[in-house]
């Protein structure tokens, strides 16, 4: 997965925190793609010095929001105009 940009939602707790684990672990590029931002944060410190990839960034996104979907979907387009996966 290096060079990979993968788009996780959920991705500090349950699911979506061991996809982004095992993306980051792949050597992927993750943008977590959380409504916690608190939460997120520590997920990405824990996930990144378990597998020594720094390259995980949290977005901001409560999917019960549009207003909050559409801050998220500008800044998603502003880190990356493109992107491999989406979970």
């Amino acid at each position: 997965m290096n060079g990979k940009l993968v788009i996780v939602t959920g991705a500090n707790s349950g699911i979506g925190k061991e996809m982004t684990r095992e993306f980051a672990r792949r050597g992927a590029e993750v943008l977590m793609v959380c409504r916690n931002v608190e939460k997120a944060e520590s997920a990405r410190d824990e996930i990144a010095s378990g597998t020594g990839n720094s390259s995980l960034r949290v977005v901001q996104c409560d999917l019960s929001s549009f207003a909050s979907v559409r801050a998220a979907a500008e800044e998603l387009l502003h880190l990356a105009r493109r992107f491999d996966v989406l979970m």
